[in-house]
């Protein structure tokens, strides 16, 4: 847990919990996003756990069947992440109204996961490069109305965007995952928002410097009154090069 210098406990900050890759580990899955400089920009807390071990060294987290407990380990990472901002809010001065999840890939199936079966005790999700539950209605429990920020580049071919299937080395079999639309269109549907996105302005994103390539797709007017969005980075791949604080600020 990393906080800003001086940070009074009886004056609640928001809590980002950041969440890594496949492969990937909690220091390093920060440092990609800038969110340790984030911490003191823009004044939160930081959570920055480890996934598990599997049998060949990769750290992962549990999350939907898609992604990426390739061994069916028994880890209730839903559990353990879940004590861990309850202690940081009651130990640390976590504001509860102000806990986000940032995750990538395996962290951002993750995000959806703890959005889905938590969804009463977080602001808000961000997502890079992963995806909600296969058949949403049925498999994502409806537990509350987070904010919803699925963020995805169209030439990802790890994750893909338009979703795909990965192979659950256990069991043998594959499992699907949906798109970056669909996943969104199903958080839209269950806040109440407009079923079709509008398009509300462009970012730099991704490296090279000086050209707006990202979409910024919302559903608009949530009648739960959160927010539901996709930023689709053009030509954005697994893992985009975001400029120096770009991402978080």
């Amino acid at each position: 847990l990393m906080m800003p210098g001086g940070h009074q406990y009886d004056r609640p900050l928001p809590l980002v919990v950041s969440l890594h890759g496949y492969g990937g580990s909690g220091y390093w899955g920060a440092w990609y996003l800038d969110l340790f400089d984030s911490v003191v920009n823009n004044e939160h807390l930081l959570l920055y756990p480890n996934g598990t071990l599997n049998p060949i060294g990769n750290r992962f987290w549990n999350a939907t069947p898609a992604c990426c407990n390739y061994w069916d380990q028994e880890v209730d990472d839903l559990s353990w992440l879940i004590g861990m901002i309850d202690e940081a809010i009651s130990l640390y001065g976590a504001d509860p109204d102000g806990v986000v999840i940032i995750g990538h890939s395996n962290g951002g199936f993750m995000s959806h996961r703890i959005a889905c079966e938590q969804g009463h005790k977080i602001r808000g999700i961000v997502s890079l490069a992963g995806s909600t539950f296969d058949n949403f209605d049925q498999n994502c429990a409806d537990t509350g109305h987070p904010n919803v920020l699925q963020v995805h580049g169209t030439y990802d071919w790890v994750i893909y965007y338009d979703g795909g299937y990965d192979y659950d080395i256990a069991d043998g079999e594959w499992n699907y995952y949906p798109g970056a639309e669909s996943t969104v269109e199903s958080w839209a549907n269950r806040s109440g928002c407009e079923s079709d996105y509008t398009n509300v302005g462009e970012l730099d994103l991704d490296y090279p410097p000086g050209l707006n390539d990202t979409d910024m797709l919302e559903h608009l007017n949530c009648a739960q009154g959160n927010r539901v969005a996709l930023w689709r980075i053009n030509a954005g791949s697994h893992a985009p090069s975001f400029e120096n604080d770009q991402f978080p600020n």
